[in-house]
């Protein structure tokens, strides 16, 4: 045994060498998509992007519904703005001031040449006149000699206030129903009754007032195009509907007055084709979902159809309301 020396420093054991693996290069992980789409959650691609365009018809790109079987066609968005105007008074001022009801009901599946708005309106407070049909102010493109045949797939319902902030007045009520709400020639009602079937009651402020549209099993329907006016209620899918109270308005003639502002009714529509125009139309494979799945999708529809009110006056001058700040909300289970 080899002997220390004097003040020498003990040995330290060796340390034991590490034995190294070497390890394989990483290779970077893709994603692996799922067809989920970002945004909403429990929606598919083309779920998503359906979605989309029936929140917002006026700007959303087109996307395929989905309707039932291998019939499709093209799409198109038409716009049509009008004036309303309470008809058949007497002894008013042109120019004057006044105050009216005045209700508008919107049925896309029934439009044709001659038919697209049910209308009725009187003074305020007094009982709105019957129901009657209105056409379209504009020549809607669906109801022009190329469509064979066409549907709606996405549509909205605004009202625009205009007019002197300092006279604005009244209440606004946005509606929709899964079929027509009133009838041509129906009995008269007062703006009360329509205020009641609203799912949004709302200042006539300074913003627009949306109400947006759903599609019910008769809108899968094809629409003809022809000069007959499609009147069976049964066929009457999604309606959407603004009813009026105590608006201002201004006399127009001796006989009639005008609300202060428009309607705006955007619709996207899909349409095919006539034979004798030489454009083709090819089947096409129908959407991964139904109209049943996608609206069991939506949390509380009434919010959803009239949104543009969820947001109210948030970002407009409350004080132009005459006090009125906030709206009331109806939320029915619409569809479910």
């Amino acid at each position: 045994m080899a002997r220390r020396k004097a003040g020498a420093a003990p040995k330290r054991a060796g340390k034991k060498k590490r034995q190294t693996v070497a390890r394989a290069p990483r290779v970077a992980r893709r994603r692996q998509r799922t067809g989920k789409a970002r945004g909403k959650a429990g929606m598919n691609g083309a779920m998503a992007s359906y979605h989309r365009m029936v929140s917002d018809p006026c700007h959303a790109s087109f996307a395929r519904p989905p309707y039932s079987g291998t019939d499709a066609g093209y799409f198109i968005r038409t716009v049509d703005t009008w004036r309303p105007n309470v008809n058949g008074l007497s002894g008013i001022t042109v120019g004057a001031d006044y105050y009216v009801d005045f209700f508008a009901q919107y049925t896309p599946s029934l439009v044709s040449a001659t038919q697209a708005y049910l209308v009725a309106g009187n003074l305020a407070n007094l009982l709105q006149n019957t129901p009657t049909w209105a056409a379209a102010t504009q020549n809607l493109f669906v109801t022009q000699s190329p469509v064979k045949r066409f549907r709606p797939v996405a549509a909205c319902f605004k009202w625009c206030p205009s007019g002197s902030y300092s006279k604005r007045a009244g209440t606004v009520g946005l509606g929709y129903a899964a079929g027509l709400v009133t009838q041509d020639g129906g009995a008269s009602f007062f703006a009360s009754s329509g205020m009641n079937q609203a799912l949004s009651v709302e200042p006539n402020g300074s913003k627009a007032h949306e109400v947006l549209w759903l599609p019910t099993a008769a809108d899968e329907q094809w629409n003809i195009n022809s000069s007959g006016v499609a009147t069976d209620p049964g066929r009457a899918g999604g309606t959407m509907f603004i009813q009026l109270q105590n608006v201002d308005a201004i006399g127009a003639t001796m006989t009639s007055v005008g609300p202060s502002g428009y309607f705006e009714v955007t619709t996207i529509w899909e349409w095919e084709p006539g034979l004798g125009n030489g454009i083709n139309n090819m089947p096409a494979r129908p959407a991964p979902f139904t109209t049943q799945q996608h609206q069991s999708t939506i949390a509380n529809l009434g919010k959803f159809l009239v949104r543009a009110g969820e947001y109210a006056l948030d970002s407009y001058v409350r004080v132009l309301t005459a006090g009125v700040k906030n709206s009331s909300y109806r939320s029915p289970n619409l569809l479910m």
